[in-house]
């Protein structure tokens, strides 16, 4: 399914074309047509954050950056166990669901450790969080999820289930716009 946007920024236009491979855009400015394409989400979102002005999804500073990217990394379990569904229950194994649970158990360690932060990145959602709630929300459409017992990451999807702009991009509760 493709989905389609467009977003002016200061006399530039961008038209990003979303397909279940990726991202391609054209932007007009003034240095003319630059066409590039990218498949992998986290770059999508690293490309986004820096080639828009705005509120930034990533620290300024460079460790905080690293940190950050080292909390995408460690998703790749989630992400695996994602890919694996795709192919039926059959597809799962329990070391997948243990490293899973691993990644669950160490998210909600490092919320509790926020201080009463509402986000993993903090006072507003970050790159941390716009790469970790869509996996929920996939594990969730997928009929499985983290164990309750963690209350602290089990608050951390409500919240995430009650923020607006989650809501627009979540694909459970997104209201569908266009033809289909």
């Amino acid at each position: 399914m493709a989905k389609k946007a467009t977003k002016t920024e200061g006399g530039s236009s961008l038209a990003f074309i979303g397909t279940n491979v990726g991202v391609r855009y054209k932007r007009w400015g003034d240095q003319g047509s630059i066409s590039l394409r990218l498949s992998d989400p986290f770059n999508i979102q690293l490309y986004l954050d820096e080639a828009f002005p705005g509120r930034p999804l990533q620290p300024a500073e460079p460790r905080g950056r690293a940190e950050t990217r080292m909390f995408v990394t460690s998703l790749e379990p989630l992400v695996a166990v994602l890919q694996a569904g795709s192919a039926g229950p059959a597809a799962f194994n329990r070391r997948g669901f243990k490293r899973m649970d691993d990644v669950f158990a160490a998210i909600d360690a490092r919320l509790k450790a926020g201080e009463g932060k509402p986000w993993l990145d903090g006072e507003r959602p970050g790159l941390r969080d716009t790469s970790f709630l869509p996996l929920l929300s996939e594990l969730e459409s997928m009929e499985t999820s983290f164990p309750l017992t963690l209350e602290t990451l089990a608050a951390y999807w409500q919240r995430g289930m009650a923020y607006g702009p989650f809501q627009k991009t979540n694909h459970r509760s997104a209201e569908i716009q266009g033809k289909r």
